[in-house]
């Protein structure tokens, strides 16, 4: 499981690497090709999950507040990696941690780097001070989505589309967007999800 992880980490960020855009993928065939473009964390959280499933692992794609990253099960729970970041996290006893435990327990987690030799990219967490900096989207974040499979490559669309909001906010059965809330966070609208989605936003 652990070389898998690395090796798909590697090709996710040598994708990234060699990619020259922000354009969101819409369909799972458009992951991987010549005009890829992968310098937003939400598309490279896209590609890895995409890979790791193809290899029959299961994986996620969560999305957080500012950020997404992915989690991985490893047999027994499901561990935290940023492929974007170069980075999964730690707890005391060395054990990989999931994504709720850090967001819980954010002081006592340790972040280190998933792939220890790879510079190729400018976004290295641990070298480029993310986690001191504002930046940082694990401290005091309090927002979790796992997207579902069938989501993941129309969630951007949906959710920027301003019709698909009114129609979440009027519970308008509108079939693009299905059964729908409207998300509200810190009294702003970030945005519509389906049922499809698992919402966690209290971890008390």
């Amino acid at each position: 499981m652990e070389k898998i992880i690395l090796k798909v980490t590697h090709f996710t960020r040598e994708i990234a690497r060699e990619s020259s855009g922000v354009t969101i993928r819409k369909y799972p065939e458009n992951t991987i090709g010549e005009n890829s473009s992968l310098n937003i964390c939400s598309e490279s959280a896209k590609v890895f999950a995409v890979l790791m499933q193809l290899l029959n692992i299961p994986t996620r794609v969560i999305w957080m507040n500012g950020h997404t990253v992915n989690e991985v099960w490893n047999g027994k729970k499901w561990i935290l990696i940023d492929s974007f970041g170069n980075v999964r996290a730690k707890g005391s006893d060395n054990e990989d941690l999931g994504i709720h435990e850090v967001i819980k327990n954010y002081s006592s987690a340790r972040f280190v780097k998933v792939l220890e030799n790879d510079n190729n990219l400018p976004e290295q967490y641990l070298d480029n001070g993310y986690f001191a900096s504002e930046r940082n989207k694990y401290k005091n974040q309090n927002l979790l989505l796992t997207i579902s499979g069938q989501d993941l490559f129309t969630f951007h669309i949906r959710t920027r589309k301003i019709n698909n909001i009114f129609s979440s906010i009027f519970n308008y059965n509108d079939t693009s967007v299905g059964n729908a809330k409207q998300l509200i966070f810190k009294n702003y609208y970030v945005g519509n999800f389906r049922i499809g989605l698992l919402k966690r936003l209290s971890f008390d």
